[in-house]
């Protein structure tokens, strides 16, 4: 009981005179402070200042602070918070069928994922306005790659590798009982004691997110074949966006376009030179994966994918997704 009252009066500080800005945007995140993620929404923050005269202010509360996502969008939803950094987990709890885009084995290269950003994103975002948010920037974190303390290059590796399942993450569960794998459920914020603890061995995340999340002096391996692709998204509360002056929400749209359109390629580059830090610096080994696995991992994501949109997530819009990109793969 203590506990709650000390949480709903640290919230109420959050929310109450600590600050003078009439359009006060309260955003959370997983994504660590000091983070490409969270710098970039703080340099949006100083531009929206500057113009305005600081009647409009956003404020980041990063590394998960503000608890889970699903805690996040709760406190969204009864105003104790204005906004959040959403990974595809999170934003599927807005709407359910973003979720398809997190499906692994989706997405073969950036230009495939910049395509349906570029030819659907204006579904997704009437999507997010519908159910009472405004989808403000597509972020990623990129290429999801296994990170192990032991050689991890097969299913069967996988298998007694210790791999972690994030709370409410239907997705790798999904596949994991395709795959016949047992996983530890962990949250996201455990990740660092559970590799300390060795109650986890085998974890996912982008090269340069395996730095930024400090996981990466607890392994010694990374197989060299990216498992599926991570995105996210920023979203607001719809009320408190529309409640501004137009101009103040065309410039806050154009803002967040021009930031995120620079995050994603710096993430990429980022991406890519973390990579050569983890192998060269860190001493992580590259574990080439075989062909013959490779099949035995997409066959097992296709049986996923094909039980997940028979009951959680859009059977039309994941077909329609893949027409999509087969028609784009035959035009390169």
């Amino acid at each position: 009981m203590v506990k709650r009252i000390f949480t709903f009066l640290f919230v109420l500080v959050l929310t109450v005179g600590v600050s003078s800005a009439k359009y006060n945007y309260l955003l959370a995140t997983d994504a660590p402070a000091g983070s490409l993620w969270v710098k970039f929404i703080e340099e949006i923050n100083v531009k929206l200042q500057k113009k305005y005269n600081g009647e409009v202010e956003i404020k980041v509360y990063a590394g998960g602070t503000m608890r889970d996502q699903s805690s996040v969008i709760k406190k969204i939803k009864i105003g104790q918070l204005s906004g959040a950094g959403l990974s595809s987990g999170g934003a599927q709890l807005i709407y359910k069928d973003f979720g398809v885009l997190g499906f692994p084995t989706l997405f073969r290269s950036y230009d495939e994922y910049d395509y349906i950003v570029s030819t659907m994103g204006g579904f997704f975002e009437n999507e997010f306005e519908k159910n009472g948010f405004v989808l403000l920037g597509w972020t990623e974190v990129g290429f999801i790659y296994v990170f192990s303390k032991k050689p991890v290059a097969s299913i069967e590796d996988l298998k007694n590798g210790k791999p972690c399942l994030m709370e409410g993450d239907i997705i790798s569960e999904a596949l994991y009982k395709e795959a016949g794998i047992k996983p530890v459920q962990t949250k996201m914020s455990d990740i660092l004691t559970d590799l300390n603890t060795g109650r986890v061995e085998t974890v996912f995340n982008s090269t340069y997110g395996l730095l930024a999340t400090q996981w990466f002096p607890k392994v010694s391996y990374m197989a060299d074949f990216p498992i599926t692709f991570m995105i996210g998204a920023i979203v607001v509360d719809k009320k408190l966006f529309y409640s501004m002056p137009k101009e103040y929400q065309d410039t806050m749209r154009n803002l967040f376009n021009e930031y995120m359109s620079k995050l994603t390629k710096k993430v990429r580059q980022d991406n890519e030179s973390a990579r050569d830090a983890l192998t060269k610096k860190a001493g992580i080994k590259v574990l080439p994966v075989k062909d013959d696995q490779k099949k035995i991992f997409y066959d097992s994501c296709e049986r996923a994918s094909a039980q997940l949109t028979k009951g959680e997530f859009s059977a039309e819009l994941y077909a329609k997704i893949k027409t999509t990109l087969e028609e784009y793969r035959k035009r390169r």
